[in-house]
């Protein structure tokens, strides 16, 4: 079975935007005061000098032994005008950005930081060519797979020189490139279902709810439920939206052979149920419009215990931040 797996690349703390002709950059709030009546300057690009996270875009997918470029990250000349010469811009790494980041920001999930075999920099010494405001940071991830998918990384980026008397903007100097890996099923899904119980929902009443497809593995999923604040798995039962407890379900596809087979564990730790596919029901994948339907349930053939079942069709919405 092919293993296909993304790392998603994002610009956090910095956007990259194509230009600071904004209302900050004109106020003078952030970047450098005056840029016409002194020298350029140089910075990461801001977006109305917030702190936010931007995804960049993913240049493919990998295989257990591939490597994967990854998006490019921008250095923006700060000026009114594009370079008239070559700028270069020096960057380093620095791990404290990382630190200080998880210290600011005590409610965001932890960032770890990722040593230096994990990742590459094609170079430190970063151009802006004449006739463009830009030049590019370009990492690539030589083995995904060795990374925690459980885990965000974080590599710490500033800016420490400048040439051609170009000044380096103090708080535009900063960036964080976050890391996450992902599979290609994982993503935000808006899940249409309804669930059966003998005794606390026999109508087979269902609901609808956005959920997210949490990469469990490289052709695995598993879900996990905002509302919920955690895995679990959406329910129907005493006319109430809830979930049971020990109960994570693990989506399995099987993408060698159309249409994309899905299987369904129990992953949950304290897991006390094991799951079954419904025999009558077809559970696959369609890769074309990102859309999965299963029927999985348990007590299918216990001669004691009526089955309970859950029949979902998930349907892509976007990219998992």
């Amino acid at each position: 079975m092919k293993k296909i797996l993304i790392v998603a690349l994002s610009a956090l703390v910095i956007l990259n935007s194509s230009c600071l002709k904004d209302k900050g950059f004109d106020n003078q709030e952030y970047g450098i005061k005056d840029p016409g009546a002194q020298y350029p300057g140089v910075g990461f690009d801001l977006l109305d000098g917030t702190s936010i996270v931007k995804d960049l875009s993913v240049s493919g997918v990998i295989s257990a032994t591939q490597s994967l470029d990854s998006s490019e990250l921008a250095i923006s000349l700060l000026a009114e005008n594009s370079a008239v010469s070559d700028y270069t811009a020096t960057i380093a790494v620095d791990s404290k950005i990382i630190t200080d980041y998880n210290t600011a920001n005590p409610s965001q999930p932890r960032m770890t930081v990722m040593t230096a075999s994990q990742f590459n920099i094609s170079t430190l010494n970063i151009v802006i060519p004449a006739g463009s405001n830009k030049g590019f940071i370009r990492i690539s991830i030589p083995n995904a797979t060795l990374l925690d998918k459980n885990k965000i990384y974080g590599i710490g980026l500033k800016i420490v020189s400048a040439t051609n008397g170009l000044t380096v903007s103090s708080n535009m100097s900063k960036c964080i490139a976050k890391v996450i890996v992902k599979n290609i099923y994982d993503g935000v899904y808006f899940l249409d279902f309804k669930n059966y119980h003998p005794t606390r929902n026999a109508e087979e009443k269902g609901d609808t709810v956005t959920v997210e497809l949490r990469t469990s593995s490289a052709n695995s999923v598993k879900i996990f439920w905002p509302e919920a604040d955690g895995y679990a798995n959406p329910s129907i039962l005493d006319d109430a939206l809830t979930s049971f407890p020990n109960q994570e379900p693990n989506y399995t596809i099987d993408n060698t052979v159309m249409p994309y087979a899905v299987t369904v564990d129990n992953v949950a730790a304290a897991a006390a149920t094991l799951y079954e596919m419904d025999p009558d029901f077809t559970s696959y994948f369609d890769p074309a419009t990102k859309k999965m339907y299963v029927k999985w349930g348990y007590y299918y053939n216990d001669p004691v215990n009526p089955k309970r079942t859950w029949t979902q069709t998930f349907t892509y919405l976007r990219p998992r931040k």
